[in-house]
């Protein structure tokens, strides 16, 4: 719950009727679940949702635009991937960073500094809501295409060689939460060139901090059958899966033949 107190006072109330076992499993629901506040309390207080709905009503159209726009990321962001999500024709990239401010201001943005760069979170609440929010709008698939797009490019910088790459792998470890919603979205709507685009750029973060269960998972989603492509995915992407998938297979210690490899090797 974030430490929300509105949101642990609520769940506190349900004790007398559930257990916490149960209230935890329903808090993929949280505004159906915690209601119940004092009825003499003002309305934002008897329920989470008024709360949130109250706090939401206090902003401005760009705002509240801003702030749905934000949901789509995962476990914290920072300003630049803000600004090539959020921005488009209504809503300017230098706008970003004042509406940022507005929206910690009020308490439905977290600014934290960990190692320097302030990254930004929504509350697990506050996202929920928001995704509400986003798609009510109609702008969801455009949001998190843009969303997609910005941690591709991010898995490409991982999957080239220079002399920072160190300093993209690390910066892939802090935003696989990112790249994981990424991943299951291109999934979600069929996309699976450009998935396996991430799939294949991050083998260096797979490789290097022990992920590869998450990484042969990632390329098996899409390569259900890997004796041939998805209609949607190039030859060229194909090799490539094919080629990573037995790399991995094989770093592991559980190596499937040469059949896989050779095939890949015919494709280039």
């Amino acid at each position: 719950l974030d430490g929300m107190p509105l949101a642990i006072e609520l769940a506190a109330a349900r004790l007398r009727a559930l257990p916490v076992a149960e209230i935890l499993t329903g808090l993929h629901d949280r505004f159906r679940i915690l209601t119940g506040g004092a009825r003499g309390a003002v309305r934002r207080q008897q329920t989470l949702r008024a709360s949130v709905d109250w706090s939401h009503g206090l902003l401005t159209d760009v705002d509240r635009v801003i702030f749905r726009r934000l949901a789509v990321f995962r476990g914290g962001f920072h300003l630049d991937a803000a600004e090539a999500v959020v921005a488009d024709e209504y809503v300017q990239p230098y706008q970003v960073l004042d509406e940022l401010t507005l929206l910690v201001d009020k308490s439905l943005v977290i600014a934290e500094n960990p190692s320097g760069a302030t990254r930004y979170r929504l509350l697990e609440t506050v996202r929920q809501y928001a995704l509400e929010k986003l798609g009510d709008s109609g702008e969801s698939d455009a949001v998190r295409v843009r969303h997609r797009d910005h941690y591709t490019h991010l898995a490409e910088l991982v999957d080239q060689r220079g002399s920072d790459g160190h300093r993209r792998v690390e910066q892939a470890k802090i935003e696989i939460d990112n790249l994981r919603a990424a991943f299951t979205w291109s999934c979600d709507v069929g996309d699976g060139e450009g998935a396996l685009h991430l799939a294949c750029g991050l083998q260096r973060l797979w490789m290097t901090s022990g992920r590869v269960q998450e990484a042969l998972s990632w390329i098996g989603a899409v390569l259900s059958d890997p004796t041939r492509p998805p209609a949607d995915v190039t030859q060229a992407t194909y090799a490539r899966a094919l080629a990573d998938q037995a790399t991995i297979t094989a770093a592991v210690g559980a190596p499937e033949g040469m059949e896989q490899p050779e095939r890949a090797l015919a494709i280039a």
